[in-house]
């Protein structure tokens, strides 16, 4: 027979136990799912410093049916003081060539969610002024947000979430509403990403209005780099 607590057992004292007791289950649940500023915020650089390194894909078959140019991506942490205490750049080159195919800046904070970060993405102003920063970051500390462009609204916020070792970030399509220009009609975008020690597993998804997919991976597939 499993035992019960003691406050459990006891007898009913009158409308003072009658409160105290959800009272108590509630203190019990808030422990539970309380996570400390200190906590989260190691939370937070633990996540910095597990994306942050160099990746490359191996030019094979990957994402589908689509062939995979070979890809080197670079997360490099830096110091921006104008724009928040947790910045990374981040860069992408594509083919055998090696051009420059994305660069971003990313802030990061925490997240409404315990045990969430959030990932905002700005693009350069000037990005040619910026090609391969990592070997002289120092031009990032007068970075301002007048130095960048913010192409998709506010709720195409990435959120990360801890994944045992690893960590998952999503950019939810159900509130990531974009107009495109070229179809001349709104687009839903998605954007998933999970980083582990050894890889970095990243895709990209449109939709349109109904839901149909337009453009990107097949669900459930990603594109593959390796952590160099």
């Amino acid at each position: 027979m499993t035992k019960t607590a003691d406050w459990q057992d006891a007898p009913d004292r009158g409308p003072a136990s009658t409160i105290c007791r959800p009272l108590l289950r509630i203190c019990v649940i808030a422990c539970l799912l309380f996570t400390s500023p200190a906590q989260a915020q190691t939370e937070l650089d633990e996540l910095l410093a597990l994306l942050e390194g160099s990746y490359t894909s191996d030019g094979v078959e990957q994402a589908g049916d689509t062939e995979d140019p070979l890809l080197s991506d670079r997360h490099v942490r830096l110091s921006a003081p104008a724009l928040g205490a947790h910045v990374m750049y981040w860069q992408l080159n594509s083919g055998p060539e090696q051009r420059v195919y994305r660069q971003r800046v990313l802030v990061f904070e925490l997240g409404d969610e315990p045990g969430t970060v959030r990932q905002i993405t700005w693009s350069l102003r000037d990005p040619s002024d910026f090609v391969d920063a990592w070997e002289s970051p120092g031009r990032f500390s007068a970075l301002t947000t007048d130095d960048l462009v913010q192409d998709l609204p506010p709720t195409c916020v990435q959120v990360w979430q801890r994944r045992d070792d690893s960590w998952y970030g999503r950019v939810d399509p159900a509130v990531c509403r974009v107009w495109s220009e070229r179809r001349q009609a709104w687009r839903r975008i998605e954007g998933e990403a999970l980083v582990t020690a050894e890889t970095y597993l990243t895709a990209e998804r449109g939709f349109d209005n109904d839901g149909a997919q337009v453009f990107g991976t097949a669900p459930d597939e990603y594109y593959v780099l390796q952590r160099r």
